[in-house]
């Protein structure tokens, strides 16, 4: 066992500074000590791949709405008369509204 490590030793001694941490990290996985800090970073990636989603759905549902509400005001524009008679101020005032109340 002693002649495996100390040849595993002679390959790392060669290898670039990323490549040995990801060695680090395999041989980590295989001792069953995953490192902890690469976990909260999955985790955190994950987590903001969730509020991307939520946004773009968002976004989704209000450009929807926007697109709706468009439709809606056009239709409105073309069945309304522009001969219908308006509201008075009165009768859209407070007054007017609570006239019967006490």
């Amino acid at each position: 066992m002693e002649a495996l490590i100390e040849k595993i030793m002679k390959v790392l001694h060669h290898l670039p500074k990323d490549e040995l941490q990801e060695v680090l990290d395999f041989a980590e996985v295989l001792a069953g000590h995953q490192n902890l800090e690469a976990t909260r970073v999955e985790e955190h990636l994950h987590a903001k791949e969730m509020e991307t989603e939520q946004l773009s759905t968002y976004q989704l549902q209000d450009a929807a709405f926007e697109a709706t509400a468009d439709q809606l005001a056009d239709e409105l524009a073309r069945y309304a008369d522009s001969n219908a008679p308006k509201l008075s101020d009165y009768a859209v005032s407070r007054a007017s509204i609570y006239e019967g109340h006490p």
